[in-house]
């Protein structure tokens, strides 16, 4: 058995399935005959160790796991999933699956992890570089844009006559 206890605080905290299984309830009332409808899944337990709630070990404030039932620790959850980085071993065995998991495993969204070839993309800077040059072509272009109807409104301003200052006169037959 090896006992971890979860000290990543950083993040928001852990979801691991656990044993026996943490489920969550759907209840759905049906509008036209007022019966309930229930459903229940199976969902990973959160473990934060910002929320004294989830705190196993409330006295010490810590969340403390196992890989299996222990009648010493019965307060310890038992977990199904392997460790993460957010947690520290507590024994001989821990240390050795926490090596194991951090120094020999694939990182799931590594080209490891997906055995189908993925279409060869171009590097990353060579695409920059090609972006960069048609965004720069698109800006000039606009710049220029710009400076023609800049000419135009000033063009205009110069042809328009200004309106005389002062209240307007008033239409005929009106009387003040």
């Amino acid at each position: 058995m090896a006992r971890f206890r979860i000290i990543d605080i950083d993040n928001n905290g852990h979801y691991l399935k656990t044993d026996p299984p943490t489920e969550w309830e759907q209840v759905e009332v049906d509008q036209k005959t007022g019966k309930q409808g229930r459903h229940r899944y199976v969902v990973p337990m959160l473990l934060d160790p910002r929320d004294p709630g989830t705190h196993n070990y409330p006295k010490l404030n810590q969340i403390i796991v196992s890989t299996k039932k222990d009648p010493m620790y019965p307060r310890d959850i038992v977990i199904l999933d392997p460790p993460t980085a957010g947690m520290e071993p507590l024994d001989s065995e821990a240390e050795a699956i926490m090596r194991k998991v951090l120094m020999g495993s694939i990182h799931p969204m590594s080209e490891a992890a997906f055995p189908t070839q993925v279409a060869q993309v171009p590097p990353v800077p060579d695409r920059l570089d090609e972006f960069m040059r048609q965004m720069q072509a698109q800006m000039a272009g606009l710049i220029g844009q710009n400076e023609a109807l800049m000419r135009k409104v000033a063009e205009l301003e110069e042809a328009q006559e200004m309106p005389p200052i002062g209240p307007p006169a008033p239409a005929e037959g009106v009387r003040l």
